[in-house]
């Protein structure tokens, strides 16, 4: 794991100013690779092209920045597979220079190019400099488990894992994308390939940039993991076969590194199947950890309910002796980790739980560098609740408009229902269809001054969410899997983790076991009555009854109360500061926040992404 950037100009005045402040671009990203730090000039060419190294595997080499012959390359992240490309390419590793996974990287690419990055199964960022082709190439993973932020402009081209190191490279990050706040305020973050700031994007997952020293010019191309089988998705039988097998494999090939493997264990079914799994059935030798909330401020059923979680890790760890550890998450100390959260963040994000995961991975990273978590496995077996109502909206789109106005002022009983019918447009589209269930403002009343500018529905429909629709629950979890888990999670845990120079691993994002729960049809793997059953019966000889059949929880912080309390005041001077952007619309703004501090109206999702928002605005 890294930190990486790199930087051409066309002015070699511009170059020289980069290279005087090198010390500043490397140690923007010390969070990131606190080991070693390597950079590589080439002054006649105007380049410099650096990593800063979190060494995880053969941790006393110091290999990046990787160069052989006319190729350099530096690389954030893990690549699992390896060892097998090590000998189904026959490549003679008495050549590398290490034992670090990265090494393979050149040798792949000399002798399949741009395209060996299809043959890798893994997490990565890479760069590459070809200098016979005088061209940059940058890789991001297919399932956008590492970031990487570019910057370009008739005269500039430089890219870096975090804002902040292009910042240091001398990229004026100012405000200036309306585009990506009409996003933002509609999913509750910026979708690559969009940032805030002019001239500054996200590598999308799955893709490759290639950048040309002669003329400035950019492309992009998809890339897919090529080496994939087919899979039976017919018999029952074989599809859990199938299943069991692929997770196995995938939690086997994340246990490199020369570190202990420690695991996240929230108390739900994906974390703690992941901990049983690795002891009952791989012999793994484990510690678990959990967040245990300190709210003892609240009421006693308040303080149950924001830590059933906890408790039920704790009886679970007994039952199968592992180690558990809890990570107490200090509230007195909410602001300080809300300022600190949100600068490592960089960009705006409407999650409440950046605070707890923020604060628990600090924790963490004093145990280890590596933790196991059982993220993604909602987005691909099915976990959340509104894949199942989505089936109400078949029906409601096709009654006459006074009807579903009607029905939008009933009372339901499920929140989430309720949210759906008072947004549903009349709009019979996958697009809005996905927006009624996910939009955090209603998409016709965002709190942007103009609203008559509409910039969203370009971007998403071009880039995630297809024109064709059919009422079928797997087109909501593809875009669920493609556009919040890969473009939005992805990104938000890997900020809060690497802060701290945790790295964490995920065994549902597996370039193989994702193909194949991703092209399973919703009725082989979840139910509204049982949801995920693929994992349950795939496993049922070691999970506990409790365990399957236990409610699906999540893990919500009370932030309602840090909006109303502790971060009040944090609250108010940002809104204030806030007012400087014409752009929004302030009144809307102080309306949403006031009816929800004075419990006139729940808008905490609404609330958070205002203050976050105005957080990094700050």
């Amino acid at each position: 794991m890294c930190g990486i950037y790199g930087y051409f100009t066309n002015k070699s005045d511009y170059f020289n100013k980069i290279n005087n402040n090198l010390n500043n671009i490397k140690n923007a990203l010390n969070h990131r690779g606190p080991d070693q730090s390597n950079v590589i000039i080439l002054k006649e060419k105007n380049i410099l092209i650096g990593n800063n190294r979190l060494a995880i595997v053969d941790k006393n080499s110091n290999p990046q920045p990787y160069r052989y012959q006319n190729l350099i390359c530096v690389f954030n992240g893990e690549i699992y597979n390896y060892k097998d490309l090590i000998n189904s390419e026959n490549i003679n590793s008495n050549e590398f220079k290490s034992n670090s996974d990265g090494e393979i990287i050149l040798f792949l690419y000399q002798k399949y190019g741009k395209k060996f990055v299809e043959k890798l199964n893994g997490m990565f960022a890479i760069a590459i400099i070809d200098l016979n082709k005088e061209k940059f190439y940058l890789f991001r993973d297919t399932l956008g488990q590492k970031p990487i932020y570019y910057y370009y402009d008739q005269n500039t081209f430089c890219f870096a894992s975090e804002l902040r190191s292009l910042k240091e490279m001398g990229v004026e990050l100012n405000f200036s994308n309306e585009e990506s706040i009409q996003n933002y305020f509609l999913l509750g973050y910026i979708p690559a390939p969009l940032t805030m700031y002019q001239n500054t994007y996200k590598l999308k997952s799955g893709e490759v940039l290639e950048f040309n020293f002669k003329d400035s010019r950019i492309s992009k191309f998809e890339f897919t993991y090529k080496n994939l089988r087919d899979y039976d998705y017919k018999d029952n039988k074989v599809i859990k076969k199938t299943f069991r097998e692929l997770l196995l494999k995938s939690i086997e090939l994340r246990q490199i590194g020369d570190y202990k493997i420690n695991y996240a264990m929230s108390g739900g079914l994906d974390s703690t199947s992941l901990a049983i799994i690795s002891k009952e059935i791989l012999n793994y030798d484990i510690d678990t950890f959990t967040i245990k909330n300190d709210v003892n401020f609240l009421t006693e059923e308040e303080n149950n309910k924001f830590n059933e979680d906890y408790y039920y890790a704790n009886l679970i760890s007994k039952k199968f002796k592992i180690r558990n550890t809890p990570i107490i998450i200090d509230f007195n100390k909410v602001l300080n980790n809300f300022i600190e959260s949100s600068n490592s963040l960089e960009e705006p994000n409407y999650s409440f739980q950046n605070i707890s995961q923020y604060m628990f991975f600090k924790e963490v990273s004093k145990y280890s560098r590596i933790m196991i978590t059982g993220d993604g496995a909602d987005e691909l077996i099915g976990g959340y609740n509104f894949f199942f109502l989505d089936k109400y909206y078949k029906y409601f789109s096709s009654l006459p408009n006074y009807l579903k106005y009607i029905i939008s002022k009933f009372h339901f009983n499920n929140k989430r229902l309720k949210n759906f019918f008072e947004k549903a447009s009349e709009k019979n589209n996958l697009f809005f269809r996905y927006l009624n269930w996910h939009s955090i403002f209603k998409y016709s009343n965002l709190p942007l001054k103009d609203k008559n500018k509409i910039y969203f529905s370009e971007l998403l429909s071009k880039n995630y969410i297809s024109d064709k629709y059919n009422f079928k629950t797997e087109e909501l979890l593809n875009i669920e899997f493609n556009l919040w888990l890969k473009e939005h999670y992805c990104l938000f845990v890997d900020k809060l983790s690497m802060a701290h120079s945790l790295e964490l691993r995920f065994p549902f994002l597996d370039q193989e076991l994702s193909h194949f729960l991703i092209n399973l049809e919703i009725k082989n793997k979840s139910s509204k009555n049982n949801r995920k059953f693929l994992l349950k019966q795939s496993f049922e000889d070691v999970l506990p009854k409790e365990l399957i059949d236990r409610r699906k929880l999540g893990l919500l912080p009370p932030a309602s109360n840090w909006v109303r309390g502790k971060l009040n005041n944090r609250l108010k001077n940002n809104l204030e500061n806030l007012k400087q952007y014409k752009l929004f619309d302030h009144h809307l703004i102080n309306m949403v926040v006031n009816d929800h501090v004075k419990k006139k109206e729940y808008n905490l999702a609404k609330v958070w992404s205002i203050f976050s928002l105005s957080e990094i605005l700050r």
